[in-house]
């Protein structure tokens, strides 16, 4: 199932049982259920029930948190479920490839750890801009060693 209900697929003038909304969204039929107790509309009296799609569409949307960009220094703190500096102006960046790498730093907060893939022509910016203590590390297994 997804994470997110898939709205794509639903047609604005199309009416839709709970089975087939469901279907579309991708959820179960037992969440249809919950969300019609929750305010989710349909046509009233009818047998199965009846779901308009601008109503389905309208519903899921308002369910959906907005997302939240980061700044270019920060990362998404898992446990905080918000951007974050980096604890102490550090962060580390293990190189992936020629062009890009995984930026490590703690969280502010909480101290949990938090990673971003980060292009790496951006590493001298987040020195410069934002004062930032930059260790680049490679990860890599070889056969030699």
């Amino acid at each position: 199932m997804a994470r997110r209900p898939m709205i794509r697929k639903i047609k604005r003038n199309r009416p839709y049982t709970p089975d087939e909304a469901a279907h579309l969204t991708g959820v179960t039929p037992v969440t249809i259920r919950r969300w019609r107790e929750r305010g989710l509309m349909s046509i009233p009296e009818t047998r199965p029930a009846i779901i308009l799609g601008c109503d389905l569409i309208d519903f899921v949307k308002a369910q959906q948190t907005p997302k939240q960009h980061c700044q270019p220094h920060e990362c998404y703190c898992l446990k905080c479920r918000a951007p974050r500096a980096p604890a102490f102006d550090e962060v580390e960046i293990i190189v992936i490839n020629v062009r890009s790498g995984n930026m490590r730093a703690l969280c502010c907060e909480c101290t949990t750890v938090m990673h971003k893939r980060i292009p790496l022509a951006a590493v001298d910016a987040l020195r410069s801009e934002h004062g930032l203590t930059v260790t680049l590390r490679c990860e890599r297994i070889t056969e030699d060693t």
